[in-house]
């Protein structure tokens, strides 16, 4: 007598394929099943909706990049972005991360998924084309793991990392020589957690200190002098990077040259990130920006 055959097995399988399954480990977290069909239908929806956001996130940046390479007369296409409400900053991201979506074929989630900060990053000349495969191929999207890369010297595979001083630089060391040491899962973890409750205990302290000088400012009714504002001289084009208060706000920007920085001349300042509501989150965002250029501190 025949076999019996599951004439079934085929439809069973392709409808379990095309079947949503979440890998998150419900159960280590004592979530109950009626939870978990709640959050995993709406784990469903996010992934779904986000394929269409990135599939749609993509063609947005090909159909710019195919019209920045059609027109040709010089500033029409500047002229047409500005006259579809586009800054100079947002065409230059989308045209970045559509390099990226050519570099990584078939990532475009990971692509689409990337901060600004690490498309910026991945796409700075300076980044070596080695660490630059190892990034994509890698999936990296964590902007301060891409900086790294850029300190990285690609045939002795040794890292030279940009610390200020030489406790940061030891507690870097150690946890890595830990890593590197580490023979279970069990031992990364620990390190893991180490790191983690490092990082909670530091942001702290960084809460504390800005707590702290919004006292003193408020107290002091303390402003801050433009002479204080930190800026760098672009030892390639000659342009003056900075940071400008108007009002309340603050904002990025370069001045043409050095005569026209000091004598603040703001008819030749180019806003480059503009409405920034703090002086702190202003001085964070320039600092990642001129760590990519050849600059030189003006005293």
């Amino acid at each position: 007598m025949a076999a019996d055959i599951d004439i079934f097995g085929d439809m069973t399988a392709a409808l379990k394929k095309n079947t949503y399954q979440s890998t998150f480990d419900f159960e280590s977290y004592e979530i109950n099943e009626h939870d978990k069909n709640f959050i995993i239908k709406r784990e469903e929806i996010i992934a779904e909706n986000f394929k269409t956001y990135s599939k749609s996130l993509f063609e947005v940046c090909r159909a710019l990049y195919e019209i920045s390479i059609t027109m040709k007369a010089e500033g029409s296409f500047m002229a047409w972005y500005t006259h579809n409400g586009l800054t100079k900053d947002k065409v230059s991201e989308l045209l970045k991360r559509y390099e990226l979506y050519i570099m990584a074929p078939g990532m475009e989630d990971y692509v689409t998924r990337l901060p600004i900060i690490s498309v910026k990053a991945l796409t700075n000349k300076n980044m070596p084309e080695e660490q630059l495969m190892y990034a994509l191929e890698n999936q990296i999207s964590n902007s301060e793991e891409i900086k790294l890369l850029m300190f990285k010297n690609a045939e002795d595979n040794k890292k030279v990392i940009p610390f200020n001083n030489k406790f940061s630089f030891k507690v870097y060391t150690d946890f890595e020589k830990r890593i590197k040491k580490a023979e279970s899962i069990r031992d990364l973890a620990t390190v893991k957690t180490e790191i983690s409750d490092l990082k909670k205990s530091l942001a702290e302290l960084e809460k504390t200190i800005l707590e702290k000088e919004k006292q003193e400012e408020n107290k002091n009714n303390l402003k801050l002098p433009e002479e204080l504002f930190p800026a760098y001289k672009n030892l390639e084009s000659g342009f003056i990077h900075t940071i400008e208060k108007e009002k309340d706000k603050y904002t990025i920007g370069i001045y043409t040259n050095l005569e026209n920085y000091k004598s603040r001349n703001k008819k030749y300042f180019l806003s480059e990130v503009t409405g920034i509501n703090s002086f702190e989150e202003a001085e964070g965002i320039f600092n990642n920006i001129v760590m990519f250029q050849k600059v030189k501190k003006i005293e």
